[in-house]
């Protein structure tokens, strides 16, 4: 699901430049420092928070405009979802945003 809204964000990318601007060591991993800039030339920051996984890092968050948390977005999102539909309502609307950004028919658990 969270693959599939980054990869349907990133599609109206086109023309735009994701810059690296530095990393700063952070309690939870490093946090990438990025912007993108838009096609007029404004800038756009997003961070990431890496976290070690293994051999490898993964990317545990990302922070639009320096403060707005993915995480903490998607947890209010699913929560009011499962406070109204249940756990059953959250999976089949998580089911079907995933087949609208993917143009497939996710599988039933």
């Amino acid at each position: 699901y969270i693959s599939a809204i980054y990869a349907d964000r990133f599609d109206s990318y086109a023309g735009q430049k994701l810059q690296v601007t530095g990393e700063q060591p952070n309690p939870a991993g490093i946090m990438v420092k990025s912007q993108i800039v838009k096609a007029n030339g404004e800038p756009v920051k997003v961070d990431y928070l890496m976290r070690r996984n293994g051999d490898g890092w993964l990317i545990s968050d990302i922070y639009l405009d320096g403060a707005i948390s993915e995480v903490a977005t998607r947890r209010s999102e699913f929560a009011a979802i499962v406070r109204t539909d249940g756990v059953d309502g959250l999976i089949a609307a998580l089911n079907r945003k995933a087949d609208m950004l993917t143009g497939t028919t996710a599988r039933s658990f």
